[in-house]
């Protein structure tokens, strides 16, 4: 595919990507999908595909597993209330599908997130100290649920695939700038980023974004995104005020190791990076 047929393509995947993240709870109509893209219906699930590197049955599969698992997490809703909400027609398909996706059962995914872990234990995440190099970055900013920054993601990995700014180097990052036990949910701000070999100064709505040479506390979490928010509280609550260290001027930021899309969620490995102080001499 051409450089410029590709951009093109991408433009018209973004809008289909737009109408998806406002309608997850609608059972998708593959030919207004098509119509969105101004594709014949044959030629919109190739070139899908083709700038997503998944068949769009997939990305609302995958979108609304996530959202499920966040609702897990934080809710109490009744399982079968969870699997209708996912778009599934019973409890016994959700279940299938929540395990293959998470390696668990939903009720037992919401069982072990019940017997937390102790966030009193000094030692519950490995920490290192390290002094991160710079990055030039594109971005795309996201406000509301962190949970549901997975759009921007999908359309800042769509644009990159098309302009052709992804190597073996690129690494994902989420940059985090609020606390959402204390800000209200609409008002969460966050961007999903990329790091580039060299500053690029793209196209609105997306933003070139640097980050200096810091010094940082790094957590290693396993498991899915949806659970971070424990580690984040261990980091903050038990492992910082016993560490000495004093946090630096920039938000925490998350290094997304693996791809959430062909991996297991319990195998998803994330680096949550802590902005420190210089080291006092």
């Amino acid at each position: 595919m051409k450089p410029a047929t590709r951009i093109r393509y991408a433009a018209r995947i973004s809008r289909v990507l737009d109408y998806l993240y406002e309608h997850l709870d609608e059972e998708p109509d593959l030919y207004r999908l098509a119509d969105i893209a101004c594709l014949s219906p044959y030629h919109f699930h190739r070139i899908y595909r083709t700038l997503m590197g998944e068949p769009v049955t997939q990305t609302i599969r995958r979108t609304r597993l996530h959202m499920a698992s966040g609702e897990l997490v934080r809710g109490s809703a009744p399982l079968p209330e969870v699997a209708q909400r996912a778009g599934y027609g019973s409890l016994a398909a959700f279940s299938r599908a929540f395990q293959q996706r998470f390696g668990t059962s939903p009720g037992r995914f919401r069982s072990n997130r019940l017997l937390a872990p102790n966030l009193q234990e000094p030692s519950m995440y490995p920490i290192t100290i390290r002094e991160c190099p710079a990055f030039h970055l594109v971005a795309l900013a996201h406000q509301g649920s962190y949970l549901e920054i997975g759009e921007a993601f999908d359309k800042l990995m769509l644009k990159s695939q098309s302009e052709g700014w992804l190597d073996e180097a690129t690494r994902w990052l989420g940059f985090y700038y609020d606390d959402p036990s204390t800000t209200p949910e609409k008002e969460l701000r966050s961007h999903a980023a990329i790091s580039v070999a060299s500053a690029i100064t793209p196209a609105s709505p997306f933003e070139a974004l640097a980050l200096p040479p810091l010094r940082c506390a790094v957590l290693r979490h396993a498991g899915p995104y949806s659970t971070l928010c424990d580690a984040y509280r261990w980091l903050f609550e038990q492992w910082l005020p016993q560490s000495g260290e004093q946090p630096g001027g920039y938000s925490p930021f998350e290094y997304y190791l693996n791809d959430p899309c062909s991996t297991q969620q319990n195998q998803l490995l994330t680096d949550i990076y802590l902005p420190l102080a210089p080291a006092t001499r």
